[in-house]
């Protein structure tokens, strides 16, 4: 997976607190560091976060922000080709109802222009316009 965001020291040391938390099962430590890379547009951290979401951090999966957050990873282009992310994405779309989908369609999309608002205070506009170029048909 890439993250095409710039790596700062404290982006930095999340990740490898995530990483650390996640791989020894502290899940509901590693659930707040996902979440804070997520919305910077880490897609690794998205990934995990939906991951967390769809077993259910608290013992209830939540397959609604599950599928929000595996959307926007894969709109963002941090994991367009991953197959596991393909998988755990159609895994959670088929345990969903229609009105979740919608529910999850409306969530993403307010996740999606809350990342570019972010990305463009964070980073700037060329960084949010080089994101952009890359969804451009040709």
């Amino acid at each position: 997976m890439q993250n095409d965001m710039p790596p700062t020291p404290l982006a930095q040391e999340r990740r490898s607190r995530l990483r650390r938390a996640y791989l020894d099962g502290r899940y509901s430590e590693a659930f707040p560091l996902a979440r804070d890379l997520a919305y910077i547009g880490d897609a690794t951290a998205q990934h995990t976060l939906a991951l967390l979401y769809a077993v259910g951090v608290d013992g209830r999966p939540d397959y609604v922000n599950a599928w929000a957050w595996l959307m926007e990873c894969r709109h963002a282009g941090g994991c367009l080709e991953d197959q596991d992310v393909q998988e755990l994405f159609e895994d959670v779309e088929a345990k969903m109802s229609e009105a979740q989908k919608g529910e999850a369609m409306s969530l993403w999309l307010h996740l999606s222009n809350e990342r570019e608002r972010r990305v463009l205070s964070l980073y700037g506009e060329e960084t949010l316009r080089a994101q952009v170029r890359r969804f451009e048909p040709l």
